[in-house]
């Protein structure tokens, strides 16, 4: 008889903690998003569906994953002989089925209750269901749900599409908004084709907050229970400091992910390399493009190190928090937001090779700095996507006005930055670095990013620029073309960073 297995309730369970941050997600004056979802509901609709496909075998399941349930063995005394073994069932979730590519992990086999689970009821045959027109009604809406599903996939839909709530749009035009000053353009440091930063030197600052401020810096204050923008260039608004949630599991699942990294640093090897930025332990994961590379990649590291970060990324806790980050994303920068969705769709499709940190990441490569006092010199990510914005994840136990703020030296800003709250920047073209914990606390952090190089590539017709160039040397009208957009295409890529009238005109549609 078909269950509820482990890796499903995992699954609902994952989905709903995300669902609830979103719901919970209460600021001063930016209440970000709210859903309606009713995971009772779905629980009890995958359950139904569950019964009805085991009455009969449909194929449709093409693009869905396939969990194979097998029958545990279960000790019997010998009077009491041991129950046939069941067969195994297929189990599928229509509200919740993630899209297999051809790079995505194989199939996971997990074991079937062979007993009847308490809230699954059995009905005896010959006698009439009470809950049938019930169970009839919600398969009726699975059905129109499959439908409307398959609609969206013909129309290119996937799992990285989000749309914000009229609600989350409503209230992101109360964004309180940080004004930085900055109203010029060359306080962002591009390269040329507007793809990539401009590598800035390692600045090795200072190392409290008190020299921060009589050098002349502006402290921001933050307890993390409120959402900021950081506007400039015109009000534009090019970062966001997002507050907690309020729901009351999270810095609970925050502190287990802090857990969870340390753990995974003891399982990795980092050799004698120094990194340039600061003196702790890092490792940058996924897809990237650039250094070297002849094409976009799957960055590569030792088996070791391969199996402790693919744990790490399948921990429920840290996509909890990357799916906090992508719908703060979606919601207060979308237009950069379907930029980056359009891409990484292209670039999966031209090279199925390409495995994504894991499903719905909006994201292709991550970065962690392992604790115990993870803070970084003053620099930038030159190699990042030069109007990109990477979250940044504040972890571990320490006093967040002492130490642990981000500093961003072109703005003349130090920010607080308390554990388990996110800021995003435009880290290819902001300099930006920490201040130090204090002795005996502890800190770790990590960020989402995207290589600039993945979306030149992507715009050249996945290829690089100068084979592009080369196939159209004769052509000297195109090759013009090109080098007119180059010029242009930093002042379009600011322009994807909205100001607060675009927000406010956007949530009255």
């Amino acid at each position: 008889m078909p269950v509820l297995t482990r890796s499903r309730v995992k699954l609902l369970r994952s989905a709903q903690l995300v669902a609830q941050d979103l719901v919970q997600h209460r600021v001063q004056q930016c209440q970000i998003i709210e859903t309606s979802v009713d995971f009772d509901s779905l629980l009890q609709q995958a359950l139904s569906e569950d019964a009805a496909r085991a009455a009969q075998d449909d194929d449709d399941d093409a693009d869905g994953w396939e969990v194979e349930t097998r029958e545990e063995e279960a000790a019997h005394s010998p009077a009491d002989p041991a129950p046939t073994p069941t067969p195994a069932a297929e189990v599928r979730s229509s509200a919740f089925t993630a899209k297999r590519s051809a790079s995505s992990p194989p199939p996971l086999s997990v074991s079937e209750s062979s007993s009847t689970p308490p809230f699954r009821k059995k009905a005896r045959r010959g006698k009439k269901n009470p809950e049938k027109k019930q169970s009839d009604a919600r398969m009726e809406r699975s059905r129109q749900g499959k439908e409307a599903k398959a609609a969206k996939k013909k129309a290119g839909a996937s799992s990285l599409n989000h749309q914000p709530s009229r609600h989350a749009l409503g209230k992101r035009t109360e964004l309180d908004v940080v004004d930085t000053g900055c109203d010029h353009e060359p306080t962002l440091h591009v390269s040329k084709q507007g793809f990539i930063g401009r590598r800035q030197g390692v600045v090795e600052a200072f190392s409290t907050v008190e020299a921060y401020i009589e050098a002349g810096y502006e402290r921001v204050s933050w307890d993390g229970s409120t959402t900021h923008g950081l506007a400039g260039f015109g009000k534009r608004v090019f970062g966001l400091m997002v507050g907690r949630p309020g729901e009351p599991t999270y810095m609970e699942s925050v502190r287990r992910l802090a857990t969870a990294i340390t753990t995974a640093k003891d399982k990795m090897g980092f050799g004698n390399r120094q990194d340039r930025r600061g003196t702790f332990s890092t490792i940058a994961y996924g897809i990237s493009y650039g250094g070297g590379q002849k094409r976009p990649g799957n960055l590569r590291h030792s088996a070791q190190n391969i199996r402790a970060m693919e744990e790490l990324l399948a921990n429920p806790d840290m996509q909890r928090q990357a799916s906090y980050a992508k719908s703060m994303f979606a919601t207060y920068f979308p237009d950069l937001y379907d930029e980056y969705v359009q891409t990484l769709e292209s670039l999966h499709e031209d090279n199925p090779l390409l495995r994504p940190l894991f499903d719905g990441c909006a994201w292709p490569a991550v970065s962690v700095n392992f604790p115990p006092n993870s803070f970084s010199h003053i620099h930038t990510d030159a190699g990042n996507k030069a109007n990109g914005l990477c979250p940044i994840f504040s972890l571990g136990d320490f006093d967040h006005t002492k130490g642990g703020h981000l500093v961003l030296p072109d703005l003349k800003l130090i920010i607080e930055f308390p554990a388990g709250c996110i800021i995003f920047i435009p880290s290819a073209t902001l300099r930006h670095g920490n201040i130090p914990v204090r002795p005996g606390e502890f800190r770790t952090s990590w960020t989402l990013y995207a290589a600039g190089g993945l979306f030149r590539w992507a715009h050249y017709g996945f290829q690089t620029w100068a084979t592009w160039s080369a196939k159209n040397s004769k052509n000297t009208e195109i090759l013009d073309a090109d080098k007119k957009a180059q010029g242009e295409r930093w002042c379009r890529a600011l322009e994807m960073f909205p100001t607060v009238d675009n927000l406010r005109a956007r949530a009255d549609r």
